[in-house]
């Protein structure tokens, strides 16, 4: 967790470098080394786990939300958003209250 504090998280300069090829790239080699995208449903994710995550694999990761009522998602991040701790706005084809 001692990556995503201070400067380090979004700074692009040697420390994100350094931590990136000496311990990330190897995760994200174990994993296939193609992830781009993560996406989460079924339990919200904790800001810090959002990050971290988005930090270890260099991918984008999104939070959805939905009901069995809905047949699928109700509320999805969409991929531009770089908020944490939220699902994001209802889908197109979902109404709520």
């Amino acid at each position: 967790m001692a990556a995503i504090e201070g400067s380090w998280f979004g700074a692009w300069g040697l420390e994100k470098f350094l931590w990136d090829a000496i311990v990330f790239k190897k995760v994200r080699s174990i994993l296939g080394g193609h992830i781009r995208i993560i996406l989460c449903g079924g339990a919200p994710l904790s800001g810090d786990t959002q990050r971290f995550t988005n930090i270890c694999m260099g991918a984008a990761v999104g939070q959805g939300y939905g009901l069995t009522e809905t047949c699928a998602a109700a509320g999805f991040s969409e991929m531009d958003d770089l908020s944490v701790g939220r699902v994001g706005p209802p889908v197109p084809c979902c109404y709520t209250k």
